[in-house]
């Protein structure tokens, strides 16, 4: 009886032992504060083509944003020296290029009035992106879970909207347009901000990161994430615009704003983060 005791409980001694091993002094939990930063290398590629205005005084000038930043707060615990399970969430902010074609319409039910296609010069558009990211963390290095170096995966969900102010924006009114459809244009909202909210969609994250001891309860956090972010397109935003009401109190297509969010978080592929971890 006591020899077929030994081999169980030898076995759950040598578990616990394992488990009581790994961590930083003991500690197997962290919580991470981390600054983010990207410089939008690939956006402006894909974009390339497309020009971007940028606010200067009371007018506009062509010129590219030049970085992208956010914030990260995660949360993690180490259940052995190799594998972890953790929670991030995000806010980040960029801007997008705003389309460069609108439309304005005045047609009355009984089809009578005008209708103009428009080149519009609009100051870029601020957006803000929620991301909610269950994650995992495993390191094939060692056996020092929440220290040192580690690989990160997660799959999140993500929400983001356009930032809702007064942007500069300046019309070409070609000379045929009468004087009347000339003021209205120039008096028209250019976004429907109810319909370009809350671009729902789904991020998958692989990252390398590392946590460098500072202290008996801190870590510097650092390292590189790569992000493939997919955007949903909701039947709410399919619409119809030339058959909607939007066409009368707005300038932009929802699609074509939609589409251009769409096209700035397909491109924020690669990311850098700095912060402080707190182990405990």
């Amino acid at each position: 009886m006591l020899k077929s005791l030994m081999f169980p409980i030898f076995v759950v001694l040598s578990f616990s032992s394992v488990c009581q091993s790994h961590g930083y002094l003991g500690k197997k939990s962290t919580l991470s504060f981390n600054t983010t930063g990207a410089i939008p290398v690939f956006y402006r590629y894909r974009t390339g083509g497309q020009p971007n205005y940028k606010k200067s005084g009371s007018g506009l000038k062509n010129g590219n944003d030049q970085f992208d930043m956010g914030i990260n707060i995660a949360l993690s615990h180490a259940f052995s020296g190799k594998f972890g399970m953790g929670f991030d969430y995000a806010m980040l902010f960029g801007n997008v290029k705003a389309p460069t074609n609108g439309y304005y319409s005045n047609y009355d039910s009984n089809g009578n009035g005008n209708g103009y296609s428009l080149n519009i010069m609009h100051e870029q558009l601020s957006i803000q992106t929620q991301v909610f990211m269950p994650k995992i963390e495993y390191t094939m290095l060692g056996s020092e879970l929440p220290l040192g170096i580690n690989n990160q995966f997660g799959i999140g969900f993500t929400s983001t909207k356009v930032v809702e102010k007064d942007y500069i924006s300046i019309i070409d009114l070609p000379n045929y347009i009468n004087p009347i459809d000339s003021a209205a244009i120039l008096n028209q909202e250019t976004i429907n901000y109810a319909k370009v909210q809350s671009i729902n969609g789904l991020t998958i994250m692989y990252a390398f990161n590392i946590r460098t001891p500072i202290s008996k309860n801190f870590m510097i956090n650092y390292g590189i994430r790569y992000n493939l972010n997919l955007t949903f397109d909701p039947a709410k935003h399919n619409s119809n615009f030339y058959k909607s009401s939007d066409i009368v109190n707005y300038l932009y297509d929802p699609s074509t704003v939609i589409s251009a969010v769409q096209s700035k978080r397909i491109a924020s592929i690669i990311s850098l983060n700095l912060g402080l971890t707190y182990v405990f």
